[in-house]
């Protein structure tokens, strides 16, 4: 007779031999141990909705997790004391009842003093695992390991995503209090889904990358916060700045500290968008364009977009981020001016492959990147239109046609200007044929239900007939008064109308700027006055009072719609830097 242990319970098994106890742990069909099944399950395989194993003291699935594996109250014991499992060589009692919660992940580091904020509602207290959760889904499929685990879940992440999306450490309780942590929080619950398109019921790439990144990084962790702060307490708040300034001294220090790896650029990459967008929620865009060029530096070292999506193996949160950059460069006032810093075609890298189904839909250009590659390309051709306009009016200015050598002057620069022409109205009729032929992407159509696909197929002709509207009048010369601009116009106030209403809300202020410019009548411009103050009761970002005060600032230099008007020379008169997003 000899004594063995059960190595899962510790109970004590008697058995004749050695090998008794495990050769009944042994299938004779498939040679390996036998997995036990039950209805019953510790609470994160119930949460998961998945067969445990029921090991004891932790189950498999949590021992290769490392997470705090707890039992719900068996029936046959409810009578005894509860007690909280601790570790073999632990030397502390067991806890009274009601004195220890199963399931708490994450304990507050502040004081006893310490308040919440009262704007914080307590439903958007913080759990890492329930958001680490939401962030890495095992695929649903019937093949499990011989530990009970989908042998698809330990292929996919171990060999695609790197290692700081699938071990992350406990970045929120070393470094944050808990009113910091409710910000992270609503970040996470609202703040995301406010400023996205993507829709609630699948995979949100911005929340995905931002907060897989955060568990890694203090400074975006930081920032994060800031966000929350901003839309819980306002721009002017004592959170806001605290925690604004905070992100910048840790990512100065890190910065300052050099980027050792190419992880460590994707995260400064990751916290120059996030700064980006914390600055247009907040209406200060003074820095973001600086910020893009850092982003496109950093990018430059991986050699192209193309070679910067190939290191990380065309992962989505790496899709995430240059669609990102790409969406803020094609609203800038000073690509407005000076055309974009990328070509689109080395933006396009991202969803080039029309048979790719796995990125789903950009939380900021939807399923309709097509029209805003479009967009970017006008906007570069109208920079370059309006340099070779320039040029000549300035030569013009020079001639008065009092001398032969002045009236020779003339015929060159007479030729300059047909070529020129003949050139914008080629330009023109080129762009203008390929906006006609845009479509949304269909491998991305495929994730939207109908009502959301007519949603995005309303913004996608809102954002074309912004296109034909930049064409007609800064590559055509046209006037706001021209009946084919007003023809687009009265069309789109409709789209708007629409556009509103919906979540795709925050995706219009472009189209807005746009119409308030050509909007040359008092009932047009009342409506559109209308329009701007009915999107901020939706969707109140400090970056849409801007965009309206240059809106109604052009009403004033432009009182009849006989000027073309340059909203970028308006940006630079007041001395910003606007990204019409």
């Amino acid at each position: 007779m000899f004594t063995t242990l059960n190595a899962g319970s510790l109970e004590q098994l008697h058995v004749n031999s050695p090998t008794e106890y495990a050769n009944k742990r042994i299938s004779p069909v498939t040679g390996k141990p036998k997995r036990h099944r039950s209805r019953m399950g510790c609470y994160y395989c119930r949460a998961r909705k998945r067969k445990c194993d029921e090991k004891r003291p932790s189950c498999t699935f949590c021992s290769l997790r490392d997470l705090d594996c707890q039992y719900p109250q068996d029936e046959n014991n409810k009578n005894k004391k509860n007690c909280k499992t601790l570790p073999l060589d632990s030397d502390k009692e067991c806890l009274p009842n009601g004195d220890n919660n199963a399931l708490e992940i994450i304990k507050s580091t502040t004081s006893d003093n310490a308040q919440l904020s009262p704007t914080i509602k307590s439903e958007y207290s913080l759990s890492v695992l329930e958001i680490l959760q939401s962030l890495i889904r095992l695929p649903k499929v019937e093949e499990l390991d011989e530990n009970g685990d989908p042998i698809q879940s330990h292929l996919n992440i171990s060999e695609v995503l790197p290692g700081f999306l699938i071990e992350p450490t406990d970045t929120f309780r070393l470094y944050m209090d808990e009113r910091s942590m409710n910000f992270v929080s609503y970040f996470h619950k609202e703040v995301v889904n406010f400023v996205s398109i993507t829709p609630l019921t699948i995979q949100n790439h911005l929340a995905n990358t931002y907060m897989s990144v955060a568990v890694q990084d203090q400074s975006f962790l930081a920032l994060l916060a800031t966000w929350g702060a901003l839309f819980l307490d306002g721009p002017e708040s004592e959170s806001y700045k605290a925690h604004l300034n905070q992100a910048h001294k840790i990512a100065r220090q890190k910065l300052e500290a050099g980027l050792l790896s190419d992880m460590d650029k994707f995260i400064v990459l990751c916290f120059y968008a996030g700064i980006a967008g914390v600055g247009i929620c907040a209406g200060n865009t003074s820095d973001w364009y600086e910020l893009l060029r850092m982003s496109l530096r950093i990018m430059s070292e991986f050699g192209s977009v193309r070679n910067f999506l190939e290191r990380f193996h065309y992962l989505n949160e790496a899709k995430c981020i240059v669609a990102n950059l790409q969406y803020h460069e094609v609203m800038s006032s000073i690509s407005m001016k000076n055309g974009t810093l990328l070509k689109m075609s080395d933006y396009s890298a991202v969803f080039e492959d029309d048979t790719d189904f796995s990125y789903g839909v950009d939380p900021l250009q939807g399923c309709i990147h097509p029209v805003f590659t479009l967009l970017g390309e006008i906007i570069n051709a109208k920079a370059e239109h309006l340099l070779a306009a320039n040029e000549i009016e300035e030569e013009l200015k020079g001639i008065t046609g009092t001398s032969p050598k002045e009236n020779e002057q003339f015929e060159l620069l007479t030729h300059k200007r047909l070529t020129h022409y003949f050139r914008a109205n080629s330009t023109a009729s080129l762009l203008m044929a390929k906006v006609d032929a845009c479509v949304p992407k269909q491998n991305q159509q495929c994730f939207l239900s109908p009502k959301e696909l007519d949603e995005h197929l309303i913004l996608f002709e809102a954002f074309r007939n912004t296109c034909k509207l930049n064409i007609l009048v800064y590559i055509q010369g046209m006037r706001f008064k021209a009946p084919e601009v007003q023809l687009i116009l009265v069309d789109t106030f409709k789209l708007i109308d629409l556009l509103i209403k919906c979540r795709l809300r925050s995706a219009i202020s472009m189209v807005l700027l746009m119409c308030g410019l050509c909007s040359c009548y008092p009932g047009d411009r009342a409506h559109i006055k209308k329009q701007f103050e009915e999107l901020q009761s939706y969707y109140n970002v400090h970056n849409v009072k801007k965009i309206q005060t240059l809106v109604e600032h052009s009403w004033v230099i432009n009182p009849h719609g006989d000027v073309t008007v340059h909203w970028e020379e308006l940006c630079e008169q007041f001395g910003w830097i606007l990204a019409a997003s």
